[in-house]
C-alpha cells in the first residue's frame, strides 16, 4: 500500500507520555475543583492554617500548582502573596511548573498505574471475548458435521 500524502508515523511512546500527561492535569483539575466545594464555607483562618500545613509538609512555601486548592486559596485571599502573608510563610517561592513539582510527578505516578490497571483489565476482556468467540465458532461447525438422521426416514 503507498504512503498517504502528509501522513506521519505514529509514535506510541509520544501518545502514551501526552496520554499520562493529559489524565494527570485532569485528575489534579478534579481535586482543585472538589476541594473549592469542600471549602466554600471555610474561613480565611481555617486555609490559612491549611496552608501552614502544606508549607510544613514541604518544607517551604509552596506555589499555589503545589497544593490541592491553590488556585482557590489564591482567590479567597486576593492573591497568592495575600494567603502566604496569613499563613505567617515567606512569600517569596519558587514558581515551579506542573511537571517538576512534587503534587504533579505523585499524581502523574497514580495515573500510569491506574492506566496500567485498566490497560490490562481490557486485554483480559478481549482475550476473554476471543476465547468466547472461537468455542462458539468450533460449536457450530460440529453441528454442521453431524449428520441429521431423523430427517432420513
Amino acid at each position: 500500500m503507498g504512503k498517504v500524502a502528509g501522513a506521519q508515523r505514529f509514535d506510541g511512546q509520544n501518545w502514551y507520555k501526552q496520554h499520562i500527561a493529559k489524565r494527570t492535569r485532569e485528575a489534579l483539575d478534579e481535586q482543585d475543583q472538589a476541594f473549592a466545594v469542600r471549602h466554600a464555607e471555610s474561613t480565611l483562618n481555617e486555609l490559612a492554617c491549611y496552608l501552614r500545613r502544606c508549607a510544613e509538609h514541604w518544607g517551604k512555601s509552596p506555589a499555589p500548582c503545589e497544593i490541592v486548592g491553590g488556585d482557590y486559596i489564591a482567590e479567597r485571599f486576593g492573591s497568592w502573596a495575600e494567603a502566604l502573608r496569613a499563613a505567617h510563610l515567606n512569600t517569596i517561592y519558587k514558581k515551579s511548573s506542573n511537571r517538576t513539582n512534587g503534587r504533579y510527578q505523585q499524581e502523574m505516578k497514580r495515573q500510569i498505574e491506574l492506566y496500567r490497571t485498566e490497560r490490562d483489565a481490557k486485554r483480559a476482556e478481549r482475550a476473554k471475548k476471543e476465547l468466547e468467540r472461537q468455542r462458539n465458532a468450533g460449536k457450530a461447525s460440529q453441528k454442521q458435521d453431524v449428520p441429521d438422521y431423523a430427517s432420513s426416514d
